[in-house]
C-alpha cells in the first residue's frame, strides 16, 4: 500500500500588512523577528512581524547536533 498525499487545498491568497518580515521559522528568521520587535519596543512603536516557514513547523528544514553557541541568543535575551 503506497502512501497517497493530500490532495492541495485551493485557497484565496490572503494579506498582511506587516512593518517587518523574518526569513523562515527556523533561527535566524525567529531570531529577526524578535530583534524587530525588540527594536520597536525600544521606541515606543508598534510593530507586526511576519515569519513565513514553509516547513510542517517551525525549523523543520533546520539540521541540527544539538549544539548551540549561547551568543547569539544572549545577545537577544541577556537575562535568559
Amino acid at each position: 500500500h503506497t502512501h497517497q498525499p493530500p490532495a492541495p487545498i485551493a485557497a484565496p491568497p490572503f494579506f498582511f500588512k506587516a512593518g517587518g518580515g523574518g526569513g523562515g521559522g527556523g533561527g535566524g528568521g525567529r531570531a529577526t523577528a524578535i530583534r524587530l520587535k525588540q527594536l520597536a519596543a525600544e521606541k515606543g512603536t508598534e510593530l507586526s512581524v511576519v515569519v513565513l516557514e514553509k516547513g510542517s513547523e517551525p525549523g523543520a528544514h533546520i539540521l541540527s547536533g544539538a549544539l548551540m553557541d549561547p551568543r547569539a541568543i544572549t545577545e537577544l535575551f541577556p537575562d535568559w
